[in-house]
């Protein structure tokens, strides 16, 4: 009889060892799947802040309107992807005021962003600077008419 609990003692330990493995395996690749989901994202957003970052600072405004016709190309492809959509604040002009144009899942406003680049006068410098989501990726674009201008409150949409 002591031989016979010796052995059950021995079979509950090797069943608990094998229990406490297994869920230690478990838990290193859940882990290694959440920290590869978390670099794929900051590479993704990378990727996408890449695309804009060249067009930052003084820019001519042939430049500009290159920059206005990719966030409506963007819009177009991303229509149902909202954190892919960028808005924009401008003053194209020394007398006007800002003015916003939401990309919004629900209205991408496309119209309004080919008339922004229809009136951007392509030999004026400009000055272009981005807005950051929480996620540091790129959400807005602030198009000034010169560098002095000052435009604070545009808060892109939260996607």
């Amino acid at each position: 009889m002591k031989h016979s609990f010796k052995l059950i003692y021995l079979i509950v330990i090797i069943v608990v060892i094998a229990i406490i493995v297994t869920l230690g395996l478990f838990v290193m690749k859940s882990s290694q799947e959440f920290t590869s989901s978390t670099d794929l994202s900051l590479s993704d957003t990378n990727e996408f802040n890449n695309l804009w970052l060249s067009y930052k600072g003084k820019q001519k405004g042939s430049t500009v309107k290159r920059m206005v016709q990719k966030v409506i190309s963007n819009a177009e492809e991303n229509e149902n992807n909202p954190a892919m959509l960028i808005d924009i604040a401008y003053k194209i002009h020394a007398s006007d005021d800002f003015t916003v144009i939401n990309s919004t899942k629900k209205s991408i406003n496309v119209e309004e962003m080919q008339e922004l680049a229809n009136e951007i006068d392509g030999k004026h410098y400009f000055t272009v600077e981005f807005v950051y989501a929480k996620s540091k990726q790129i959400s807005g674009i602030i198009i000034k008419y010169s560098q002095s201008d000052k435009f604070e409150e545009f808060v892109p949409d939260e996607h």
